[in-house]
């Protein structure tokens, strides 16, 4: 079943240990926006608001990685009206060997490279 609501996101610390491809060649200079960072799950979610922390070695700082919570990441800002809230995804880099970050929405975890 669902969590119960009233359970605090953070009742629980939880570690997990990933391994990320962080290698991407990109996928040819012909195709639209082939240049692009690719999407590596994580295969975690993060419930609403839970602040999460990104352990990284320090051969894999400032080379452009990306600790991205959600996977809607159209924005809306360009529209009248907004049905929902206008960025559904929260994105930062990975500048240091631990970042930090969270999604009032909560999201899929994904690391980009």
């Amino acid at each position: 079943g669902l969590p119960d609501s009233t359970e605090s996101a953070a009742a629980k610390p939880v570690t997990f240990t990933i391994m990320i491809n962080g290698s991407y060649e990109g996928l040819g200079a012909q195709l639209p926006n082939a240049h692009d960072q690719v999407w590596r799950s994580t295969g975690l979610f993060v419930p609403p608001g839970a602040v999460i922390t990104l352990s990284v070695p320090q051969s894999a700082v400032r080379k452009g990685l990306v600790l991205q919570i959600g996977a809607h990441k159209e924005a809306l800002y360009h529209k009248l009206a907004w049905e929902r809230v206008p960025e559904a995804v929260t994105r930062f880099a990975v500048d240091s060997n631990v970042t930090r970050g969270a999604n009032p929405l909560g999201g899929l975890v994904y690391v980009l490279v």
